[in-house]
């Protein structure tokens, strides 16, 4: 129902543009499909609010936490290189328009201390939550 109700929203905006309103939609029904553990669809929900974003706003902050809930997910599935990818662009854009020690770098940096810790990297994940921490 959920998936259906997607493809209306997202059939509905013309032109395939950016609709705030569908945006929010995507990302809201991608975080129920992750609770549930369905990562297949919590993806296509995350990569239509990044595509969505994207292509209205370009590399902008508002790309930032699609990125992160993707990287998420590809962390839970044990895609880490795909995982530390979008969050280290995530991190880019963050630390480009706050700068390095700005509490909203603070979610991408845990997010990648758990996707070390996943991968028995316990000396990066220390490092880069020791650094979340300082901020």
């Amino acid at each position: 129902m959920i998936k259906d109700a997607a493809r209306s929203k997202r059939n509905s905006v013309s032109n395939g543009g950016y609709d705030g309103d569908c945006a929010l939609f995507h990302q809201r029904a991608g975080l129920i499909f992750q609770s549930l553990g369905d990562h297949d669809h919590a993806l296509e929900m995350f990569n239509v609010e990044l595509k969505m974003k994207g292509d209205k706003f370009g590399d902008d902050v508002s790309i930032s936490y699609p990125l992160v809930n993707i990287a998420v997910i590809y962390s839970e599935q044990g895609k880490y290189k795909e995982a530390m990818n979008n969050c280290n662009r995530a991190l880019g854009i963050i630390e480009r328009v706050f700068g390095s020690d700005h509490p909203k770098v603070v979610i991408t940096l845990n997010c990648m201390g758990d996707i070390y810790r996943r991968q028995c990297e316990y000396g990066k994940a220390t490092d880069v939550l020791n650094r979340a921490m300082a901020i």
